[in-house]
């Protein structure tokens, strides 16, 4: 692959769309360069602003019908676009496609155990952004996770683009919106990328407790954005909490009933992951996952909904075209 910057007379066939945080070294730039792909592509990188803002100028200044997203935290292995091309290609019916991701190699026990927790449905209540562990399954999803997608573009632009209010879950936003119009997106587990993983429990009690704000947040800013099933389960476990002192043997069959489901789930994840011994600290994470989470869920309520930014971050754009081998 040769790789220069900028090429105004270059028609790509897909944009790769990645956000680098401050100070970050482009480490992921040669596993994108290397990419094997049949047709020239482009990558743009993207630093300052939140991560819509950086998203909209990505999709702004891309030049291709298709736009692919990575974070900066991810690698992706040497057939990745290719594969994010011919899913979203083969199927006109949908306006993105989403991949899964996998810690890299060599994981650590504790890394491994996460990837063991996201791989069942308690441990991410089938959401891309968590999924590990790729499989051949290909279905419809309801939202797809800008980690590791792709995007027809001209369906992103008519759905209004990113929303700039939002510092975390655009991507569930624009996904709502895709789907409120009839698009349809789909959820390819064999496409991949090697995520970082938290390195630390407080790291990873940090991360949940994020997404549980982000999450409030983004329910207060627009009703699309409610999951039925984090509100039921957030009012049933703050439901069980308030009324434990005038009914504990409730609380005692609540927790009966959890402690059976997160022993249940770290068995599957481990054999998913690769080895019962991840079992006794599966088991704790869940719990410190489920508690983070509920944690930021209530913190959300007093942040509120997303709102603009008061000052506008200076944002640099950085385009790159590689173009295959002959």
């Amino acid at each position: 692959m040769k790789s220069s910057t900028d090429d105004d007379s270059l028609d790509p066939c897909a944009s790769i769309v990645i956000i680098k945080k401050s100070q970050q070294e482009a480490a992921y730039l040669p596993a994108l360069t290397e990419q094997r792909c049949e047709q020239p592509f482009e990558i743009i990188i993207v630093e300052g602003g939140n991560r819509a803002q950086a998203r909209i100028h990505g999709l702004t200044q891309s030049k291709a019908p298709l736009v692919a997203f990575i974070d900066a935290d991810c690698e992706a292995p040497q057939g990745w676009l290719q594969r994010l091309v011919t899913a979203i290609s083969g199927d006109e019916t949908a306006a993105g496609v989403g991949g899964v991701s996998m810690s890299r190699s060599p994981a650590t026990t504790l890394t491994r155990a996460i990837d063991g927790v996201f791989s069942t449905y308690l441990g991410s209540l089938d959401s891309p952004s968590l999924l590990s562990v790729p499989t051949e399954k290909r279905r419809p999803i309801r939202a797809i996770s800008t980690h590791n997608c792709i995007y027809r573009r001209q369906a992103l632009i008519e759905a209004g683009g990113f929303d700039p209010r939002y510092m975390i879950g655009e991507d569930t936003d624009i996904s709502n919106r895709l789907r409120e119009r009839g698009h349809r997106l789909l959820l390819d587990q064999s496409i991949y990328v090697h995520h970082d993983r938290s390195s630390t429990l407080r790291r990873f009690s940090g991360q949940f407790y994020l997404y549980g704000v982000g999450r409030t947040r983004s329910m207060l800013t627009d009703p699309r954005n409610t999951d039925g099933r984090i509100l039921g389960l957030f009012l049933l476990a703050l439901t069980v909490t308030l009324t434990a002192p005038l009914y504990p043997k409730l609380l005692y069959a609540a927790l009966f009933l959890y402690a059976s489901l997160m022993l249940a789930s770290s068995f599957t994840g481990s054999s998913r992951a690769g080895s019962v011994k991840l079992i006794p600290l599966m088991i704790p994470l869940y719990a410190v996952q489920h508690t983070s989470y509920l944690a930021g869920l209530v913190a959300g309520l007093l942040h509120g909904p997303w709102r603009a930014p008061d000052d506008e971050e200076p944002i640099r754009v950085e385009r790159h075209v590689v173009h295959p081998d002959p």
